[in-house]
């Protein structure tokens, strides 16, 4: 596969937005850079490289089946980019409605969420994108086990290893983009984004859930995410962006019809 380098400008002038990116490694090329959303999305499929999930911990509580998870996002210079998050659903549960909640700057996936989304009778994954420490909620009980880990790029949000804070615009290449050149594929949209797409496939892949109503939910930098999500990815049946937390989800089995 072929994949370009796109430029700033038209960046800015064909999408206006954050949009994911291809899998695995990004050679860069001047010429044919795609002209339209369609050819952007061509060589990518977010359901084909293996998901290599790792169950870090499961248990039940109060009839809810909880899961806290590892999946790989891609390959990035060579090395392995992976996401945890915590899964939910309630036990017994079939034919499920599911949704990937995106959480806000500065937070970490909730348990809480996922939990409470169970027990209104439909799956549920966090993502812990950010890379901040996970916790179990309620008193601080911090998890020590395997984290979010970006491999060779960091798209996690500051403080973070790179300098360069590359949710806040900044194109140009450093140490942890994915290329060598100014290109939109070095904005942290794109690899969080690309997160959350291979979300949608783990969520496809579980016996529980109905595939097609699946649905997604953020807050801040969440709710950005996830109106950007529901542009890109017609496996997304129902979006709720919001500009603060709240379980505002209630409605979505039925937006999920």
């Amino acid at each position: 596969m072929t994949f370009n380098t796109l430029t700033r400008r038209h960046f800015l002038r064909t999408t206006g937005t954050a949009l994911a990116l291809p899998l695995l490694e990004f050679p860069t090329h001047a010429a044919g850079i795609p002209q339209t959303l369609a050819e952007l999305w061509a060589d990518f499929d977010p359901r084909r490289e293996p998901l290599e999930i790792e169950i870090l911990k499961a248990w039940e509580q109060e009839g809810v089946v909880c899961r806290l998870i590892r999946y790989q996002v891609g390959v990035f210079k060579g090395a392995p980019a992976r996401v945890a998050a915590f899964y939910a659903f309630p036990k017994g549960g079939t034919k499920l409605p599911a949704l990937v909640e995106l959480h806000g700057g500065g937070q970490s996936a909730s348990l809480n969420s996922v939990v409470t989304y169970a027990k209104r009778r439909y799956a549920g994954i966090s993502l812990n994108w950010g890379g901040n420490k996970l916790n179990f909620g309620g008193a601080p009980v911090t998890y020590d086990g395997p984290q979010t880990d970006w491999g060779k790029l960091d798209a996690t949000h500051p403080p973070q290893r790179n300098k360069a804070n590359h949710f806040a615009g900044s194109l140009a290449p450093d140490e942890y983009t994915l290329d060598a050149v100014e290109s939109p594929r070095n904005s942290n949209w794109f690899l969080v984004l690309m997160a959350a797409r291979r979300a949608i496939t783990f969520l496809e892949q579980q016996p529980e859930v109905d595939a097609t109503r699946i649905g997604a939910h953020g807050h801040s930098m969440g709710g950005k995410l996830t109106t950007n999500l529901a542009g890109i990815d017609p496996r997304i049946k129902a979006a709720v962006p919001v500009e603060k937390f709240s379980h505002s989800t209630g409605n979505l089995p039925e937006l999920l019809g």
